[in-house]
Protein backbone atom coordinates (compact mmCIF):
# COMPACT_ATOMS: atom_id res chain seq x y z
CA UNK A 1 0.00 0.00 0.00
CA UNK A 2 1.56 3.54 -0.61
CA UNK A 3 1.51 6.05 1.98
CA UNK A 4 -0.85 8.04 -0.27
CA UNK A 5 -3.53 5.33 -0.36
CA UNK A 6 -3.20 4.80 3.80
CA UNK A 7 -3.81 8.13 4.42
CA UNK A 8 -6.73 8.51 2.35
CA UNK A 9 -7.81 5.53 4.46
CA UNK A 10 -6.84 7.23 7.57
CA UNK A 11 -8.57 10.12 6.71
CA UNK A 12 -12.08 8.50 5.76
CA UNK A 13 -11.25 6.51 9.09
CA UNK A 14 -11.43 9.84 11.20
CA UNK A 15 -14.30 11.65 8.76
CA UNK A 16 -16.52 8.64 9.61
CA UNK A 17 -15.32 8.65 14.01
CA UNK A 18 -15.59 12.59 13.75
CA UNK A 19 -19.02 12.18 12.40
CA UNK A 20 -20.45 9.99 15.10
CA UNK A 21 -18.92 12.27 17.85
CA UNK A 22 -16.58 9.02 17.99
CA UNK A 23 -13.84 10.37 21.10
CA UNK A 24 -10.08 8.72 20.40
CA UNK A 25 -6.56 9.77 20.99
CA UNK A 26 -5.25 8.13 17.71
CA UNK A 27 -5.23 6.79 14.66
CA UNK A 28 -2.56 4.41 13.11
CA UNK A 29 -1.97 2.21 9.88
CA UNK A 30 1.03 -0.14 10.08
CA UNK A 31 2.91 -1.44 7.60
CA UNK A 32 4.66 -4.98 8.04
CA UNK A 33 5.49 -6.07 4.73
CA UNK A 34 9.29 -4.35 4.65
CA UNK A 35 10.46 -0.71 5.74
CA UNK A 36 8.91 2.06 3.90
CA UNK A 37 11.17 5.37 4.35
CA UNK A 38 8.43 7.64 3.53
CA UNK A 39 5.66 6.21 5.74
CA UNK A 40 4.95 8.95 8.67
CA UNK A 41 3.07 8.85 12.03
CA UNK A 42 0.30 8.19 11.78
CA UNK A 43 1.72 5.25 9.18
CA UNK A 44 3.92 3.19 11.50
CA UNK A 45 6.66 0.55 10.48
CA UNK A 46 6.02 -2.72 12.46
CA UNK A 47 7.90 -5.96 12.85
CA UNK A 48 5.86 -9.02 12.94
CA UNK A 49 7.58 -11.86 15.07
CA UNK A 50 4.62 -13.89 14.52
CA UNK A 51 5.58 -13.85 10.33
CA UNK A 52 9.26 -15.65 10.61
CA UNK A 53 9.70 -18.38 8.18
CA UNK A 54 10.36 -21.25 10.25
CA UNK A 55 7.99 -20.19 12.99
CA UNK A 56 10.30 -20.75 15.64
CA UNK A 57 8.64 -17.11 17.64
CA UNK A 58 5.50 -19.08 17.68
CA UNK A 59 7.14 -22.36 19.31
CA UNK A 60 8.96 -20.15 21.89
CA UNK A 61 5.82 -18.83 22.87
CA UNK A 62 3.23 -21.46 22.61
CA UNK A 63 5.99 -24.18 24.72
CA UNK A 64 6.36 -21.27 27.25
CA UNK A 65 2.92 -20.32 28.19
CA UNK A 66 2.79 -18.24 31.65
CA UNK A 67 6.38 -18.18 31.62
CA UNK A 68 7.82 -15.17 30.54
CA UNK A 69 11.37 -15.46 31.15
CA UNK A 70 11.94 -18.77 29.59
CA UNK A 71 9.93 -16.99 26.89
CA UNK A 72 11.90 -14.11 26.67
CA UNK A 73 15.59 -15.20 27.32
CA UNK A 74 14.52 -18.64 23.94
CA UNK A 75 13.24 -15.58 21.94
CA UNK A 76 16.52 -13.21 23.02
CA UNK A 77 18.55 -16.18 21.84
CA UNK A 78 17.00 -16.78 18.84
CA UNK A 79 16.96 -13.47 17.25
CA UNK A 80 20.07 -12.58 18.35
CA UNK A 81 21.80 -15.97 18.01
CA UNK A 82 24.37 -17.18 15.96
CA UNK A 83 21.66 -19.70 14.37
CA UNK A 84 19.20 -16.60 13.47
CA UNK A 85 17.64 -16.78 10.37
CA UNK A 86 15.39 -13.76 11.25
CA UNK A 87 16.67 -10.53 9.48
CA UNK A 88 19.92 -8.69 10.53
CA UNK A 89 20.29 -9.09 13.97
CA UNK A 90 22.19 -5.88 14.62
CA UNK A 91 18.30 -4.33 13.55
CA UNK A 92 16.70 -5.95 16.69
CA UNK A 93 15.00 -3.55 18.88
CA UNK A 94 15.86 -0.65 16.90
CA UNK A 95 13.39 1.73 14.60
CA UNK A 96 15.35 0.19 11.57
CA UNK A 97 13.10 -3.13 11.36
CA UNK A 98 9.90 -1.29 13.15
CA UNK A 99 7.87 -1.41 15.98
CA UNK A 100 7.46 -5.13 17.53
CA UNK A 101 4.24 -6.94 16.96
CA UNK A 102 2.91 -10.17 18.57
CA UNK A 103 0.30 -12.07 17.38
CA UNK A 104 -2.00 -12.99 20.67
CA UNK A 105 -3.85 -15.95 18.43
CA UNK A 106 -5.02 -19.09 19.95
CA UNK A 107 -6.33 -22.77 18.94
CA UNK A 108 -9.52 -22.75 20.37
CA UNK A 109 -12.36 -20.21 20.17
CA UNK A 110 -12.39 -18.49 23.29
CA UNK A 111 -11.63 -15.07 22.17
CA UNK A 112 -13.60 -11.69 21.20
CA UNK A 113 -13.98 -13.27 17.69
CA UNK A 114 -14.83 -16.42 18.63
CA UNK A 115 -17.15 -15.05 20.58
CA UNK A 116 -18.49 -12.85 18.52
CA UNK A 117 -19.07 -15.29 15.33
CA UNK A 118 -18.65 -18.47 16.56
CA UNK A 119 -19.28 -20.17 12.95
CA UNK A 120 -15.67 -18.37 11.48
CA UNK A 121 -13.18 -20.83 10.71
CA UNK A 122 -9.85 -20.58 13.24
CA UNK A 123 -11.99 -17.49 15.17
CA UNK A 124 -8.91 -16.88 17.40
CA UNK A 125 -6.10 -17.46 14.75
CA UNK A 126 -5.91 -20.89 14.87
CA UNK A 127 -2.49 -21.36 16.65
CA UNK A 128 -1.15 -21.12 19.80
CA UNK A 129 1.44 -18.03 20.26
CA UNK A 130 -0.01 -15.82 23.27
CA UNK A 131 -3.36 -16.40 23.19
CA UNK A 132 -3.01 -18.95 26.10
CA UNK A 133 -0.52 -16.68 28.22
CA UNK A 134 -2.20 -14.99 31.11
CA UNK A 135 -2.42 -10.92 30.81
CA UNK A 136 -0.15 -10.69 33.66
CA UNK A 137 2.78 -13.02 32.19
CA UNK A 138 2.24 -11.50 29.11
CA UNK A 139 2.51 -8.05 30.37
CA UNK A 140 5.49 -9.09 32.13
CA UNK A 141 6.96 -10.62 28.84
CA UNK A 142 6.56 -7.18 26.92
CA UNK A 143 8.42 -5.55 29.78
CA UNK A 144 11.18 -7.95 29.34
CA UNK A 145 11.06 -6.74 25.93
CA UNK A 146 11.61 -3.39 26.75
CA UNK A 147 13.90 -3.23 29.06
CA UNK A 148 15.94 -5.28 26.82
CA UNK A 149 15.25 -2.66 23.71
CA UNK A 150 14.76 0.53 25.44
CA UNK A 151 14.73 2.55 22.08
CA UNK A 152 11.51 0.80 21.29
CA UNK A 153 8.92 3.24 21.02
CA UNK A 154 5.61 1.29 20.36
CA UNK A 155 4.64 -2.04 21.18
CA UNK A 156 1.24 -4.25 19.05
CA UNK A 157 -0.32 -7.37 19.76
CA UNK A 158 -2.66 -7.94 17.02
CA UNK A 159 -5.37 -9.37 16.18
CA UNK A 160 -8.11 -7.19 18.10
CA UNK A 161 -10.69 -10.03 17.19
CA UNK A 162 -8.62 -12.48 18.99
CA UNK A 163 -8.35 -10.76 21.79
CA UNK A 164 -8.44 -13.91 24.64
CA UNK A 165 -11.80 -13.88 26.57
CA UNK A 166 -9.26 -14.24 29.38
CA UNK A 167 -8.03 -10.95 29.58
CA UNK A 168 -11.45 -9.50 28.48
CA UNK A 169 -12.64 -9.98 31.70
CA UNK A 170 -10.04 -10.59 33.90
CA UNK A 171 -11.02 -8.24 36.71
CA UNK A 172 -14.40 -9.39 36.52
CA UNK A 173 -14.86 -13.08 35.47
CA UNK A 174 -18.60 -13.48 36.03
CA UNK A 175 -18.99 -10.87 32.99
CA UNK A 176 -17.37 -13.13 30.82
CA UNK A 177 -20.50 -14.76 30.14
CA UNK A 178 -22.47 -11.63 28.59
CA UNK A 179 -19.56 -12.04 25.52
CA UNK A 180 -17.73 -14.75 25.63
CA UNK A 181 -20.17 -18.02 25.58
CA UNK A 182 -19.38 -21.32 27.08
CA UNK A 183 -15.53 -20.16 27.94
CA UNK A 184 -14.09 -20.89 30.96
CA UNK A 185 -11.18 -19.31 32.52
CA UNK A 186 -8.05 -21.16 31.83
CA UNK A 187 -6.05 -19.36 34.36
CA UNK A 188 -6.21 -20.06 38.18
CA UNK A 189 -5.31 -16.10 38.78
CA UNK A 190 -8.53 -14.54 36.86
Amino acid sequence: MKAATAMDFVDNFKTALDGKNVNYSRISVWNAFGIKNNWEAPLLNVYEYYSQPDARTNNIFSSNVDNPKAAFKEFHDAILGPASNLDSQDKFGSPEIGDPAFAISRDDSCCLGGSLDPSKSNPCGGKEIFGHWSWDNFDNFLDRYTNTFPDTEYLFAYQGDQLPCDWLFQNDPSSAGLICNGCSSSHASI
